[in-house]
C-alpha cells in the first residue's frame, strides 16, 4: 500500500486522478480541506479528505460517509452541495464539495452581538436548512456557529450554508447499526441540547434547541451556558435556566425573547416541535401592520383617489340633441353595477385585514404573554451553585462517566442540588466499579478497579433470589448485620 503524504499535502498533488490540489485551506478534528481544481472542467471545488490516522476506525470513516450521503441527499440551497465521493491512491476517503467564499458565523461573532433583525435572517435560512434535512430523517446534532457559512449571494451578503454533517444520525436506522449509540455524547457542548449531554436518545428537536442557542448567542453576544471546565458546562445545560436574552440585550423583543427560551426548553416536548414551527414564531419578527394593501389580488396596492373610468367622457354614436336613450340608461346602469361591485371588494378586502390584524395582534399578545412568563421564571430562579467533587482513580487511564455522560480530569465542579449520581470507572482488563454520591458537599471519591474480566459476585443469602451486581455492596452489608443478628440471640 502506497504512504499517504503527510497533511498538508502539496499544491499538484492529484486526487483520484480527477482533482489536483491548489492550496490547504485547514485542518480539523476528522479531516483536512483544499481547494481544488477538476482536472477535465478547471472548475474551482474544495476537498475534504479524512487524516490518515483515522481510516483504522470504522466508525468514524462510516460518519465520513454519512457527511457526504446528508449532504447530497437534500440537495437544499442553504445546505453545501457534495458533489462527489472518492478515495486517494492510499485509499483515504475524500469528498468533494462546491468551494465557498465567506466567513464563519463564528468569526463574524468575534466582532460582537448582532441586530436582531440580521440575526433573525440568518437563523430562518437555517431553519429552512433543517425543514429540508428532517424531512428526509437527518438530524445535524453538531450546529454551532462554526459550521454556518455566510457567502455572498443573489445581492444577500448574509445568504448561509450549513456545514458539517459529519455526526449526522439518521432518524429510520435500526439501532444495532447506529454509530451513536445512547449514553455517548456526540456534539459541541456550548449548543448541546439537555437530553443530548446526558446521552439520552434524540431527534430532530435538538437541532431546535442548537439554532435557539446560536440565536441567543447573536442577539446576545454572550453564550447560553458556561463553566469553567466541560463538566461544569455540561451540568449547567442540564439544569437549563440561561440568563433571559434581555438582560443582555434589552433591545430584544418580548416575542424574540420567547421564541428563544421556547426554543431553548430543558425538556424537548416544552419546545418547539419542529423547525418549521420555529421558523413560523420568528416569522412574526418580519411582519408589520404598515404595508396594508387595500386591493384584493390582481389589484394596485394604492386605492386611486376616483376611479379611472369617472375622468373619461363618453360619446355616442348619432344625435347629440336626441335625450336619454336606451343606450345611456344601459352605460348608467353598468356603471352602478361597476360601482356596487367595487364597494363589495373593498368591503371584503377590509375585513379581511381586520381580521388578519386581530389575529395578531391575538398572537403577538399571547407571544409577549410567554416570554414575560420565561422572563420572570428564569430571574426568579436561583443561580446555580457548585460542589466540588475529587476523584482518584486507579489506574489513571480508567474511561470515567457520570450518569452516563463522559468525564476527564480528577476535579469536578458540579451543580449544588443534593441529587444522586453515578459515578462508572472501567479499563480493559480491570472489574467496572460504580459508585453512587450525592451532590450536596465537596467531596472526594476513590475507586481502586480490581484487575479481571468479571465482578465477584456477593455471597447470595441462603434461599434469596440472586441479586445483581449494582446491589452487592447492600447485599454484603445486609449479610454482616444478619449474621451479627445471629450470633446475638443464640441461645446458651
Amino acid at each position: 500500500m502506497l504512504k499517504e503524504p503527510s497533511p498538508p499535502l502539496e499544491p499538484g498533488y492529484k486526487l483520484d486522478d480527477k482533482y489536483v490540489v491548489v492550496r490547504h485551506i485547514k485542518t480539523g478534528g476528522m479531516g483536512a480541506v483544499y481547494e481544488v481544481e477538476h482536472v477535465l472542467l478547471g472548475k474551482r471545488l474544495a476537498a475534504k479528505l479524512l487524516l490518515p490516522e483515522l481510516i483504522k476506525r470504522p466508525e468514524l470513516l462510516e460518519r465520513f460517509r454519512r457527511e457526504a450521503r446528508a449532504a447530497s441527499a437534500t440537495g437544499h440551497e442553504n445546505i453545501v452541495e457534495v458533489t462527489d465521493l472518492g478515495e486517494t491512491r492510499a485509499q483515504v476517503p475524500f469528498l468533494i464539495m462546491e468551494l465557498l467564499n465567506g466567513r464563519t458565523l463564528g468569526t463574524e461573532l468575534k466582532n460582537g452581538r448582532l441586530p436582531a433583525e440580521r440575526a433573525v435572517h440568518i437563523t430562518r435560512q437555517m431553519l429552512s436548512a433543517l425543514k429540508a434535512a428532517h424531512a428526509r430523517g437527518i438530524v445535524h446534532r453538531d450546529l454551532k456557529p462554526e459550521n454556518i457559512f455566510l457567502i455572498q449571494r443573489a445581492g444577500d451578503p448574509d445568504f448561509v450554508k450549513v456545514l458539517d454533517f459529519g455526526i449526522v444520525k439518521m432518524l429510520d436506522e435500526e439501532l444495532g447499526s447506529e454509530l451513536t449509540q445512547a449514553g455517548q455524547v456526540v456534539g459541541t457542548p456550548t449548543y448541546m441540547a439537555p437530553e443530548q449531554a446526558r446521552g439520552a436518545e434524540i431527534d430532530q428537536r435538538v437541532d431546535v434547541y442548537a439554532t435557539g442557542a446560536i440565536l441567543y448567542r447573536m442577539v446576545t453576544g454572550h453564550r447560553p451556558f458556561q463553566g469553567p471546565n466541560f463538566n461544569s458546562l455540561l451540568f449547567a445545560i442540564a439544569q437549563g435556566n440561561p440568563t433571559a436574552p434581555r438582560t443582555h440585550a434589552p433591545e430584544v423583543t418580548a416575542q424574540l425573547e420567547a421564541a428563544i427560551l421556547r426554543a431553548m426548553a430543558v425538556d424537548a416536548r416544552a419546545r418547539f416541535s419542529s423547525a418549521s414551527e420555529f421558523d413560523e414564531a420568528l416569522s412574526e419578527e418580519d411582519r408589520t401592520d404598515q404595508k396594508s394593501p387595500t386591493t384584493v389580488a390582481g389589484a394596485s396596492e394604492a386605492e386611486p383617489s376616483k376611479p379611472e373610468w369617472s375622468q373619461r367622457s363618453v360619446t355616442l354614436m348619432g344625435d347629440a340633441n336626441r335625450g336619454p336613450t336606451r343606450v345611456r340608461r344601459a352605460i348608467s346602469g353598468a356603471m352602478s353595477l361597476v360601482i356596487v361591485i367595487g364597494l363589495t371588494v373593498v368591503l371584503i378586502g377590509g375585513t379581511l385585514l381586520v381580521v388578519r390584524r386581530v389575529l395578531r395582534l391575538r398572537a403577538g399578545a399571547e407571544l409577549a404573554r410567554e416570554a414575560e412568563a420565561a422572563r420572570a421564571r428564569v430571574l426568579a430562579a436561583p443561580r446555580p451553585q457548585f460542589v466540588i467533587v475529587t476523584l482518584e482513580v486507579d489506574p489513571p487511564s480508567a474511561r470515567l462517566t457520570i450518569d452516563g455522560a463522559q468525564v476527564s480530569g480528577a476535579r469536578l465542579e458540579l451543580v449544588r442540588d443534593g441529587s444522586r449520581h453515578v459515578l462508572k470507572a472501567e479499563a480493559d482488563g480491570y472489574v467496572t466499579e460504580e459508585r453512587a454520591f450525592l451532590t450536596a458537599g465537596d467531596q472526594k471519591l476513590t475507586i481502586k478497579l480490581r484487575h479481571g474480566k468479571t465482578r465477584r459476585p456477593a455471597r447470595p443469602l441462603a434461599g434469596a433470589a440472586p441479586v445483581d451486581d449494582g446491589d452487592e455492596a447492600k447485599m454484603k452489608t445486609l449479610q454482616k448485620l444478619l449474621d451479627k443478628l445471629g450470633d446475638e440471640t443464640q441461645l446458651p
